[in-house]
């Protein structure tokens, strides 16, 4: 059975009896003395940024709680989605001795994220599928797996975990779980956050990034047990999250119906790209995602990449060493616009790099060079 107090490292446990928090003032009017802010005004605007924000970030947990029919003690606003990965890291992981398990494939920055925090990286292939493969993850838990980390979505694939796995790795497993919801704002009926209340070793991640637009603010959220929460807190740097971006995470939380008509026209146009990309003779495969990318399989993924970065168009080039992702690219959803862009780009891409063409090129560019220098030459002699 979890629990907490099996799994806190000692660097955690001195922390949270080193620090402790005032009671709750969120609300009241104070007169703050205490933190030598400047409170003659802001130099450079008119806007008022002399404060130092709200560290408990209250008015925007007011907001989620509400919203998600959470508690306001099982929530933590952080500065982004990958900010609150190395915070749960940087809480329970013991130095040189634990290990955190991911999941093949996934993005490279989780995995930084748990070897700068000095844990061994437990990299298991995800099922044929893309799917949790349960009886595999049993044989490989060791004494010292202290987290699991899930992504749900997929941020390679877009493809969603089946949450009776997730349920399976929260009843036998002791220590976290920690499942990635970065892209659950477009499949938002998949999320895991109804089960925090039941599972004391859940951990839910979310982000502003992506489904509600918030990227440049770094805003992310925590969903856990008051327990964890407490733990997260207290090991999280004061002033995380800015006022900036509590302002602008409130507001957007208000406008729930833009969100969503944004997520509409996002699925509308990835399916509308999926079907171009398919016509296209060199595209192989392409993923269901649930996600704002598709991930497509191809017959050169490196040549295809290079020659989209020469047209000025960057997209993600899966690395060989990810699972079952051999020639593919990752590509985000754009707007119509921008998809045409990609499109009418790779429709060209057969006959721009066509060996004809290019022996062609070589042989008109070597005249053209010959030409210049004849003409200097008759210039030079007259």
């Amino acid at each position: 059975m979890f629990q907490l107090e099996n799994i806190l490292p000692r660097h955690s446990k001195k922390l949270m009896a080193l620090r402790r928090f005032p009671a709750d003032t969120c609300g009241q009017n104070r007169l703050n003395l205490a933190d030598n802010a400047n409170h003659f005004g802001t130099v450079g605007t008119d806007q008022k940024y002399n404060f130092y924000p709200d560290t408990e970030a209250c008015a925007l947990r007011d907001e989620l709680s509400e919203i998600h029919q959470v508690p306001k003690d099982c929530i933590l606003p952080t500065n982004g989605g990958n900010a609150g990965l190395d915070l749960i890291l940087r809480a329970f992981i013991n130095p040189d001795k634990d290990s955190a398990m991911v999941f093949s494939p996934c993005e490279n920055q989780l995995k930084e994220l748990i070897i700068l925090n000095s844990a061994s990286v437990q990299e298991l292939h995800l099922s044929h599928q893309f799917q949790l493969p349960i009886n595999k993850i049993r044989k490989e838990i060791t004494d010292y797996t202290k987290i699991i980390f899930v992504s749900n979505p997929n941020p390679i694939t877009g493809l969603t975990a089946r949450p009776y796995d997730l349920v399976e790795l929260l009843d036998t497993f002791n220590g976290l779980v920690v499942v990635d919801e970065t892209y659950i704002d477009f499949c938002s009926d998949k999320s895991m956050l109804k089960l925090v209340k039941d599972y004391p070793n859940l951990v839910v991640v979310q982000s502003f990034s992506k489904g509600y637009g918030l990227a440049a603010l770094r805003l992310g959220v925590i969903f856990a047990n008051a327990q964890i929460i407490n733990v997260l807190k207290t090991i999280q740097p004061a002033y995380s999250v800015s006022a900036v971006a509590q302002e602008f995470g409130i507001k957007a939380l208000h406008v729930h119906e833009y969100k969503q008509r944004l997520a509409d026209l996002m699925r509308t146009e990835r399916e509308s790209l999926r079907l171009q990309l398919l016509a296209l003779p060199f595209v192989k495969e392409i993923s269901n995602s649930e996600a704002n990318f598709l991930l497509i399989k191809v017959e050169n993924a490196a040549v295809m990449y290079e020659y989209l970065r020469n047209e000025r168009i960057d997209v993600y080039l899966c690395l060989s060493s990810q699972f079952n992702c051999e020639n593919s690219l990752r590509i985000t959803i754009g707007t119509s616009e921008e998809n045409q862009k990609l499109l009418a780009a790779l429709r060209e891409m057969p006959y721009k790099l066509s060996p004809i063409r290019k022996f062609i090129k070589a042989v008109t560019s070597n005249f053209s060079r010959a030409g210049s220098v004849l003409s200097i030459f008759k210039k030079f002699f007259s």
